[in-house]
């Protein structure tokens, strides 16, 4: 967006929310996929057993990396 002021050109900066948290600040674990859980093993019949993410702690998401959690860029 261009402002005049007294004959000179300005850019005025404009925020835009982020693409890849959508303006939340908050983006899903890239560790658990927004699961909040991982298979640590698998018991006896095959079936996983399944622990807190280390990653976002259970949360299911963490703090956007691309806009630092504001939810702009």
């Amino acid at each position: 967006m261009w402002q005049h002021k007294q004959g000179a050109k300005k850019e005025e900066a404009v925020k835009r929310r982020c693409h890849r948290c959508r303006g939340m600040g908050r983006a899903p674990c890239e560790i658990c996929k927004g699961a909040g859980e991982v298979a640590k093993s698998r018991d006896i019949y095959g079936k996983p057993i399944m622990t807190r993410c280390n990653g976002c702690f259970g949360l299911k998401s963490i703090r956007c990396a691309v806009c630092g959690g504001d939810g702009f860029v």
